[in-house]
C-alpha cells in the first residue's frame, strides 16, 4: 500500500471542522445559561420564505411577521440578512403585500446586500412576475429545467419545448437577471451523450452561472454517466463549487449554503431554515413553541461534539485535535489514495472525480474511523 507524508495528510485532516449540535430532544431551560445577557451578538441570517401548503398565503406572512417579532423581543437581532429565499406560492399574495413583507424585513435586519434568490418550474417566468421579481430587488434564479433536448423532456415527462426554454432564459438576462442556475439531470434512461454534450453546449451559450446535477433515481450507468458530465462540463469552462453544483468562474456563489457549510454564524429566520450558532446547527420554525427551543440553544455554550463531518471538493475538512491515535484514519487515507478517491499534489491531498461521487460514502468511513476514538 503506498505510503503517505504524515505531514501532507495531517495537513488534509487538521483543515476540516467538526458540526456542534444540540440535540433537540433534550429539553433545555433558561437556568442553563445567564438570562441576564439578553444581547446576542450575530452579524448575519438567513431568511427561507418557504410557503407552507396547509395554511393561507397571509397566515403564513404573518407568521413570518411573529417570528421576527420574537427574535426582536429576546434581543437576538443579526447585523444584517445575508440570504433570502422565496417561495413562489407567495406570489399569490399580491406585489403590495410582498412589499411590506420586505418593508418589515428590512426593519429587523439590514437586507441591502442580501442574495434574494427563488427557485420555480421556468413556466413561472412570465412578464407578469418578472416585473414583480425585479421590483422585490431577486437577484438569483434557480430554474428547473433538467434537459433542453426535446426527446429527453419527453421522457422525463416535462412540458415546453427546448427553444422556448432558451427564449425565456435570454429574456431574463436582457431584463438584468446574470445569475442563473438551472438543475441537470444525468444517467437517464434514453439519455445519449450527444443530446447531453448539446445541453452544455447551450448552457455554455446561455452564460448561466451553474448547474446542480441531479442523477435519476432509474439510472442504471451513474459512475460512468457522472465522468461524462464531469468532462463535457470542463470543456464549456465549468468547475466544482461543491459536489453536485458546476460553475463558471465561481460566479455563482450561492451564499447561504457556503455559509452553512463552512458553519459561520448564521441566525435562521422563517420556517424550516436551516442555520448555525457556535458551531451549533438550529433549525428555526414558525411556531412559538418551536422558536423557544432555538432562542435556548442558540444561548448554550455547552454542546456535544457530534461525528458529522463536512465535505468539500479538495478538502474533506476533518478536525482531530482531540485524537491522539490517528492509526485508522491514517489507513483509510491511504486505501483512498489506492483506490483513486483522493489524489496527492504538493503534499496537499484532494478528491478525484471518482471520489467527489462517492463522497457521501467517504464521509460515512471518515466518521466510523473517528467514532473509534470516542
Amino acid at each position: 500500500m503506498r505510503s503517505i507524508c504524515r505531514r501532507s495528510y495531517l495537513k488534509f485532516l487538521e483543515s476540516t471542522r467538526f458540526q456542534n449540535k444540540c440535540n433537540s430532544s433534550m429539553p433545555l431551560s433558561f437556568s442553563d445559561f445567564n438570562i441576564e445577557d439578553m444581547n446576542i451578538k450575530i452579524k448575519q441570517a438567513a431568511l427561507n420564505l418557504d410557503y407552507i401548503s396547509d395554511i393561507k398565503v397571509n397566515d403564513y406572512i404573518k407568521s413570518v411577521y411573529n417570528n421576527l417579532e420574537y427574535y426582536s423581543l429576546n434581543s437576538i437581532r443579526p447585523e444584517k440578512i445575508n440570504s433570502i429565499k422565496l417561495s413562489t406560492k407567495l406570489f399569490d399574495a399580491g406585489i403590495s403585500d410582498l412589499k411590506q413583507l420586505f418593508k418589515k424585513i428590512s426593519q429587523f435586519s439590514n437586507i441591502e446586500q442580501a442574495e434574494i434568490s427563488i427557485e420555480s418550474d421556468i413556466r413561472f417566468y412570465n412578464n407578469n412576475n418578472i416585473r414583480k421579481l425585479k421590483e422585490l430587488g431577486v437577484n438569483r434564479l434557480s430554474i428547473l429545467i433538467y434537459t433542453f433536448d426535446n426527446e429527453n423532456r419527453k421522457l422525463l415527462g416535462l412540458k415546453g419545448d427546448g427553444k422556448s426554454i432558451q427564449k425565456i432564459i435570454r429574456n431574463l438576462i436582457s431584463e438584468g437577471f446574470r445569475n442563473i442556475n438551472i438543475q441537470l439531470m444525468y444517467d437517464f434512461n434514453g439519455q445519449k451523450i450527444e443530446t447531453l454534450q448539446r445541453d452544455m453546449n447551450i448552457i455554455s451559450n446561455l452564460d448561466i452561472s451553474g448547474f446542480k446535477l441531479i442523477k435519476s433515481e432509474n439510472g442504471k450507468n451513474s459512475i460512468e454517466n457522472f465522468a461524462i458530465v464531469t468532462k463535457l462540463a470542463r470543456e464549456v469552462c465549468y468547475e466544482y463549487q461543491s459536489l453536485d453544483s458546476m460553475v463558471r468562474a465561481c460566479r455563482d456563489k450561492d451564499i447561504y449554503n457556503n455559509c452553512i457549510k463552512c458553519n459561520q454564524n448564521i441566525l435562521p429566520l422563517g420556517h424550516g431554515t436551516l442555520g448555525c450558532i457556535n458551531k451549533m446547527r438550529i433549525e428555526n420554525w414558525s411556531n412559538e413553541k418551536e422558536n423557544k427551543i432555538v432562542v435556548r440553544k442558540i444561548r448554550c455554550n455547552c454542546m456535544k461534539d457530534l461525528c458529522s463531518i463536512e465535505s468539500d471538493v479538495n478538502k474533506l475538512n476533518i478536525s482531530l485535535s482531540k485524537y491522539d491515535n490517528l492509526e485508522k484514519i491514517n489507513q483509510l487515507v491511504k486505501e483512498l489514495i489506492n483506490e483513486d478517491f483522493l489524489v496527492e499534489v504538493d503534499e496537499k491531498l484532494s478528491f478525484t472525480d471518482k471520489g467527489i461521487y462517492w463522497a457521501d460514502k467517504i464521509e460515512e468511513q471518515f466518521k466510523e474511523a473517528i467514532l473509534a476514538y470516542k
